[in-house]
């Protein structure tokens, strides 16, 4: 695993170097505390398994929106909050767009942190081996969920949107819908978000991290909004 850590205290980075360390599951550690040092280092193309973010910065923007731009510039890279305000973020972690992964309260624990990485780990394993299995002109093919953004049922046809191409299957929505796992939620009879790329949720639409807006059923809006934030409860 190659992580960076973010945080404008060198104490908290070193805090952090060392919990790292002694975990003995970590090749690289790069620690920032200028963010725009990070920001540069990313755009240059240096890439990490997992960047360790603290949310309170002495800057007009907090961890959450600096996330938010790295989604955007390595969406692979798996993201753990930290912070000392252990409850303060908690709505806000959920505005942005991340890959998070995990939320940490100052000082973070070695066992803790081993948890989430071995989280990460077996999640890598699992995403390779989780895939849709569906019959495109008389060929069978798979998707993996994990590339799936979101699902349009419209007449007899299937349209899968992905993170690389667009899939169109003679299919009906409820059939696909049985293959799905709890990551995927049907928000109106003719479509199915996967949560894992939702940007933002508004009273009629979602917005996903692709820019498309998603209509929801009126009927559905309290419960995806109670599902939503169960699920990435849930994974933090």
């Amino acid at each position: 695993m190659d992580i960076a850590v973010c945080d404008d205290s060198m104490e908290a980075l070193n805090d952090v170097r060392n919990v790292l360390i002694e975990t003995n599951r970590v090749n690289l550690i790069e620690c920032f505390n200028d963010i725009d040092r990070f920001m540069r280092d990313v755009e240059d193309g240096s890439r990490y398994d997992i960047v360790m973010m603290d949310i309170d910065w002495k800057e007009k923007k907090n961890g959450i929106d600096y996330a938010a731009w790295l989604y955007d510039k390595a969406p692979d890279t798996r993201l753990i909050f930290f912070t000392g305000y252990s409850q303060e973020y908690i709505e806000d972690v959920f505005m942005q767009r991340t890959n998070i992964e995990g939320y940490l309260k100052k000082p973070v624990k070695k066992d803790r942190v081993i948890k989430i990485i071995d989280k990460i780990e077996n999640s890598k394993i699992n995403m390779n081996l989780q895939k849709l299995v569906i019959k495109q002109r008389g060929q069978i093919q798979t998707v993996a969920y994990e590339s799936i953004i979101y699902i349009e049922g419209s007449n007899h046809n299937v349209y899968i949107y992905t993170d690389k191409k667009d899939i169109m299957v003679y299919d009906s929505l409820q059939q696909i819908l049985k293959q799905l796992p709890d990551d995927f939620y049907q928000c109106h009879r003719s479509f199915i978000i996967n949560f894992n790329h939702v940007k933002r949720i508004e009273k009629e639409y979602v917005v996903m991290d692709n820019g498309e807006h998603v209509s929801v059923s009126r009927l559905k809006r309290k419960e995806l909004s109670d599902l939503f934030f169960k699920y990435m409860g849930e994974k933090m």
